[in-house]
């Protein structure tokens, strides 16, 4: 993770070991204010996207609560917030139908025991290591760019706008020269940025939803990167939409053996396909 809002301080290494601490941090700060809220707990999070997200998540786990990250007028019973943020806060608070929520700052980055990196969009990554920008800085083909200045990046999984800001910069290609592949979600990355990225690197997409998870392609040739060949070990059913369409969708079947690795089998158990 940067040092700082510019990265041009540096990144600093975070471990499994030192998120620990921050989550069992977090979970004993959590537990310590909610002592006089209900078992079947909700709470709502507002923040900016740093590390704190995945602390509370996890710490929210141990503690027993159920997370919402979404400010809602029902069902939540307590409203926390990051401290960059108390001044919308305060906004929020005058409205007379959210008065009656207790709202409540969580502990700043420098207060936590530790922080970890986890791996959201966008991430860029040093082989097997996630590495974050900037909090406050929007994804962007010039972060990008900026950071693999400071770092050799090996890889990374961002949205196709990003991939297509990058490839236009001057350095990109000398900069992509490093990289093993790049993989992209969210939507369709177009054929000419695809085509100039790919001459440099492998491209990927990865393929699924929040839903089901993701479901594993099979790494394209170089060519081929805008085609999708689904891993025979999903065992993916490919069913005709209407007889004589051309059209097919693409059915998943419940079965224990995905257990570890799709979240179908959580997100609709009484669903077969």
């Amino acid at each position: 993770m940067p040092k700082s809002q510019d990265v041009a301080d540096g990144f600093e290494d975070i471990d499994m070991k030192t998120m620990s601490s921050a989550v069992n941090f977090m979970a004993w700060w959590l537990d310590a204010h909610s002592k006089d809220f209900p078992k079947e707990k909700v709470m709502a999070y507002v923040g900016i996207p740093d590390l704190r997200y995945p602390i509370l998540f996890f710490a929210a786990i141990k503690v027993g609560w159920t997370n919402a990250y979404l400010l809602r007028e029902a069902s939540v019973n307590l409203d926390l917030y990051a401290d960059i943020l108390e001044p919308a806060i305060e906004g929020i608070q005058q409205v007379e139908s959210a008065a009656a929520r207790p709202y409540m700052m969580v502990p700043s980055l420098d207060e936590l025991a530790g922080t970890m990196a986890f791996m959201i969009i966008p991430t860029f990554s040093t082989i097997a290591t996630p590495v974050w920008g900037p909090s406050i800085l929007p994804p962007s083909g010039q972060l990008v760019s900026l950071i693999m200045n400071h770092i050799t990046i090996r890889s990374f999984y961002v949205p196709p706008s990003v991939i297509k800001q990058f490839v236009s910069l001057p350095k990109a290609y000398e900069q992509a020269e490093c990289l093993g592949f790049g993989l992209y979600g969210e939507g369709p990355l177009s054929r000419n940025v695809g085509h100039k990225l790919s001459q440099l690197a492998d491209v990927c997409h990865m393929y699924g939803s929040i839903e089901s998870g993701q479901i594993q392609m099979l790494g394209p040739q170089r060519g081929d990167w805008q085609y999708l060949e689904l891993n025979p070990a999903e065992e993916c059913d490919m069913q005709e939409v209407e007889k004589g369409s051309g059209l097919y969708e693409m059915v998943l079947h419940q079965d224990e053996r995905f257990r570890g690795r799709r979240t179908l089998v959580l997100t609709f158990p009484d669903v077969k396909e």
